[in-house]
C-alpha cells in the first residue's frame, strides 16, 4: 500500500471471487464493488474495526488473480443501485473500492 500505513495501523485481507470478468471490469470502471449479503456484513464490520481493508479479487476459474484495491466506503443503498444487472436483487449494497493493481 502506498503511502505504507502507520505500524500500528489495523490491516484486513480478503479474497473476493467473482463470477465473471466483466464485473470485475464493471467494478474498475465504477469504482464500485457488491457482493453476497452474507459477505457483505462481514466487510461492513472489517470497515469499521480496521484502518485499511484490502480486497483482492480472482474471476471464477482463471486461476490467477485479476488485482487488489482498498475498500473505500461502508456499503450504502444509493450507491449506484442496479448496477450488477438482473443478480443487483442477490446482492447486498455496493460500497466504493479504489484499485490499487489490476492484473487484467
Amino acid at each position: 500500500l502506498m503511502p505504507r500505513p502507520a505500524e500500528t495501523a489495523r490491516l484486513q485481507y480478503f479474497i473476493v471471487r467473482s463470477n465473471t470478468m466483466a464485473n470485475l471490469q464493471t467494478s474498475v470502471r465504477a469504482g464500485v464493488w457488491a457482493t453476497s449479503r452474507f459477505n457483505t456484513q462481514t466487510l461492513q464490520e472489517a470497515y469499521e474495526q480496521a484502518d485499511h481493508v484490502v480486497l483482492v479479487f480472482s474471476a471464477n476459474q482463471t486461476g490467477h488473480f485479476q488485482g487488489y484495491g482498498l475498500m473505500k466506503s461502508a456499503p450504502d443503498k444509493d450507491l449506484q443501485p442496479g448496477l450488477w444487472g438482473a443478480m443487483s436483487d442477490r446482492l447486498g449494497y455496493s460500497f466504493k473500492v479504489q484499485w490499487l493493481k489490476q492484473c487484467m
